[in-house]
């Protein structure tokens, strides 16, 4: 017989036939059956048809009391039980549907933004009012899902990412030879040709960088942003010192406000440092009077554009502040000489703290075609790497949570497979959403450029908290070989879920890793409310790790903590991004050691230092 049942919101109370009872009573009473001896008759029948469940969850045990009437040819009952369940249905939908004003003010003024956005300025009015616009998005999105999803989500189960963008895509890469030979604009609005000049461009793609932040809701790429823009450099005989006055203005530009942008553009930009040999032979498109070369004479130039960003970003900006944005990708063959003057900016770069991408470009033409089958494949910083691709959406699954309802291993396995359902199903729902949203003109930048629509765009599975599901599940952390191999069947499964998904839906799926602190402490929060003995992180407020990373004092030596995360990250079949947080002050020494290490690895397409 069932020992407990599960809550809609997850917790679990122990299991009272006299509760069902009751509530069969209700139903009866209202039919004009005013017999509690037949109500306590139907609720047994239920538990024996619960038999063999230990835990039944709420929604499957009230299924079970609507299959019991209709056995017992309640019909009428059961009608009734059927309309009081769709009107508690409602009501509880109508009490998650009211927004709380007051409260999302004085959460943001008081907290900052909930959201945990670095690109919106906090304790601002106009960051104020894009919180508040957030809060309604998220709550309408959340309505939009089946019921579910929704729960799942609520309850912690997974996490459905960038909510605070309703329905928009996730992320997206672009095709900058495209967009400077195509111009930008449309019809219907500001519209301007394809640039001939090193500021024109670099003002387009501003442009193009505000309108796309407006209907996207996380980053924006463009590749090959070095070799596509050194044929202005030439076009005009530009010095070294006007093309870093222009990437100046260009990088200054994107991390301000405009009066109608509430938001900076978060945007990464792919330079490849050496013009790569697929690009080398390719005819160069725009500016006009370089149509007769090819970019692969343009390394000079393509060399002047990389050392002024990376001289610009180490500067900061007038007071010395650092930006934001750009984040730059470094694409990296092996060989790379860190004693060169790019390699120092990097290190640099990285020793002032900001976050520094190496994307890993494999050596030979087997090397670099694998590196550009990879490039559109989920993997954050690498969208756009060869053309037009990115993300429908993203969700996380809860670890930690499956790992400890589930008990043992196969039973974890199988609530990953069923909540990686849950989660198929929710970004099907948003790919359709955003589809018909396009074709009815809501993202009319998205559809003037997507020639192709979203046929490359992926559907994200990642996880959160793989570090405290094996403290749950094995009682011994990730670092151990139980938890690697734990981890290990985790990606496999996953990997075998998303080349279904792929097959039976016919749209691009992949599983990847991804850092979203928001998530890592929603999901802790959630669950340290409702269970006493899960085993979360601290930090002063629970917390999980991002994906399958290593807990913060893990104890283990660099060389360790690069060969235990390179092991897990090269298992995802499209690759993935490994994250490492290095000491500032010796990145000088570690980066040349950590790239030498990571270039044995040939599923890491991403290596972010931090």
């Amino acid at each position: 017989m069932p020992e407990k049942i599960q809550k809609r919101d997850g917790r679990l109370e122990t299991w009272s036939v006299d509760r069902i009872a009751k509530a069969i009573f209700k139903s009866l009473n209202a039919s004009g059956i005013r017999d509690p001896l037949l109500a306590r008759r139907l609720a047994q029948n239920v538990e024996e048809h619960l038999a063999d469940v230990a835990v039944p969850e709420q929604e499957d045990v009230q299924d079970m009391v609507e299959q019991v009437l209709m056995e017992a040819r309640l019909y009428s009952v059961a009608k009734k039980y059927i309309l009081y369940r769709e009107k508690r249905r409602g009501i509880r939908s109508q009490d998650m549907a009211f927004l709380d004003v007051r409260d999302a003010i004085d959460t943001y003024v008081h907290k900052g933004d909930a959201q945990g956005r670095s690109t919106v300025r906090p304790h601002s009015f106009r960051g104020l009012s894009r919180h508040l616009a957030g809060a309604v998005q998220q709550r309408y999105a959340l309505e939009q899902y089946p019921e579910e999803i929704r729960m799942a989500h609520e309850n912690g189960y997974l996490h459905i990412h960038e909510l605070a963008f309703g329905m928009a895509g996730h992320s997206a890469g672009w095709d900058l030879q495209a967009l400077l030979g195509k111009g930008f604009g449309f019809r219907g609005v500001p519209a301007f040709g394809p640039a001939e000049h090193l500021d024109a461009a670099l003002g387009q793609v501003i442009s193009f960088l505000g309108a796309m932040g407006g209907e996207w809701a996380a980053t924006q790429f463009f590749g090959h942003f070095d070799t596509m823009l050194a044929p202005f450099v030439r076009a005009e005989n530009l010095d070294y010192d006007r093309v870093h006055h222009l990437v100046r203005q260009f990088v200054l530009a994107l991390n301000s406000f405009s009066q109608g942008r509430q938001r900076l553009p978060m945007c990464s930009l792919g330079l490849d440092g050496d013009v790569p040999p697929w690009l080398a032979q390719t005819p160069v498109g725009v500016p006009a009077g370089c149509q007769k070369t090819t970019y692969g004479e343009y390394q000079r130039e393509v060399a002047m554009l990389n050392k002024a960003l990376g001289e610009v970003l180490l500067a900061g900006d007038h007071l010395g502040q650092p930006l934001e944005s750009p984040v730059l990708s470094h694409d990296l063959v092996p060989g790379f000489s860190w004693e060169s003057e790019s390699g120092s900016r990097i290190v640099r770069l990285a020793a002032l703290g900001r976050c520094v991408c190496l994307r890993v470009r494999g050596g030979g033409d087997a090397g670099e075609q694998r590196h550009r089958e990879m490039a559109g494949t989920g993997c954050d910083c690498s969208w756009g790497v060869e053309g037009v691709t990115g993300a429908i959406g993203a969700i996380s699954l809860n670890l930690p949570k499956l790992a400890f309802l589930a008990g043992r291993e196969s039973d974890f396995l199988d609530l990953i497979g069923e909540y990686a359902e849950y989660a198929r199903q929710a970004l099907e729902f948003k790919r359709k959403f955003i589809v018909d949203y396009t074709h009815s003109g809501m993202f009319p930048y998205s559809q003037h450029y997507l020639e192709n629509g979203l046929t490359n765009h992926c559907s994200l599975l990642t996880v959160v908290g793989g570090h405290e599901a094996c403290m749950n599940l094995l009682g011994a952390g990730i670092a151990t070989p139980e938890g690697i191999a734990l981890m290990v069947k985790v990606i496999d499964r996953l990997a075998a879920i998303a080349s279904d998904c792929t097959r039976e839906t016919g749209h691009p799926y992949a599983v990847t890793t991804m850092t979203n602190n928001r998530a890592c402490y929603r999901l802790a929060e959630i669950d340290e409310s409702l269970y006493t003995e899960i085993v979360f992180s601290s930090n002063g407020r629970p917390h999980y790790t991002n994906g399958m990373g290593l807990p913060p004092g893990h104890g283990l030596s660099l060389d360790a903590e690069i060969e235990h995360q390179a092991q897990l990250a090269s298992r995802f079949p499209g690759g993935a991004v490994l994250d490492l947080a290095l000491p500032h002050q010796t990145a000088d020494t570690l980066l040349p050691t950590i790239f030498r290490k990571l270039s044995r690895y040939s599923g890491i397409s991403l290596v972010r230092i931090h």
